[in-house]
């Protein structure tokens, strides 16, 4: 069954959420089928320039969040939709900082030079300082304590 294109009415939502208490398999599957939809129109709505995997990641997490642990919602405080309205808010906008500070510290590719291939070449003994090289002497002198 897809989920539903409007909003649970909120004594469905309480049932739907007591149903998380209790040893129903379906019920997790229940509970966020009923709520997926509207929360997916509500973000699209909100945020309408949001990427669509993200708003899904964040109706994920909202949701996951809710019926892995049901008792963070408190009906005395306000609807279930509100909450979850809420939560599915934060989650994207929180989803949405990273992203733009995962962005901020990426690498343009064009700002990377392109270094030519010269292939694999051994160093040559005429490449760098040896043991005989005059400098050395002295540079290892200073380095002794004595």
């Amino acid at each position: 069954m897809p989920p539903t294109p409007d909003w649970p009415d909120e004594d469905d939502g309480r049932r739907l959420l007591a149903a998380l208490h209790g040893p129903d398999p379906t019920a997790e599957n229940d509970f966020a089928r009923a709520y997926f939809g509207p929360l997916l129109r509500f973000l699209r709505g909100v945020f309408p320039h949001a990427d669509e995997g993200h708003i899904v990641t964040a109706i994920g997490t909202a949701l996951m969040d809710l019926i892995e642990r049901p008792d963070r919602f408190d009906p005395t405080r306000g609807k279930l939709t509100t909450y979850l309205c809420m939560a599915a808010k934060g989650d994207l906008r929180n989803l949405l900082s990273s992203e733009g500070k995962r962005r901020a510290r990426a690498i343009s590719l064009e700002s990377v030079e392109d270094v030519p291939d010269r292939g694999n070449q051994e160093a040559r003994a005429d490449d760098g300082p040896t043991w005989d090289h005059p400098g050395l002497a002295d540079e290892l002198a200073a380095l002794d304590p004595g």
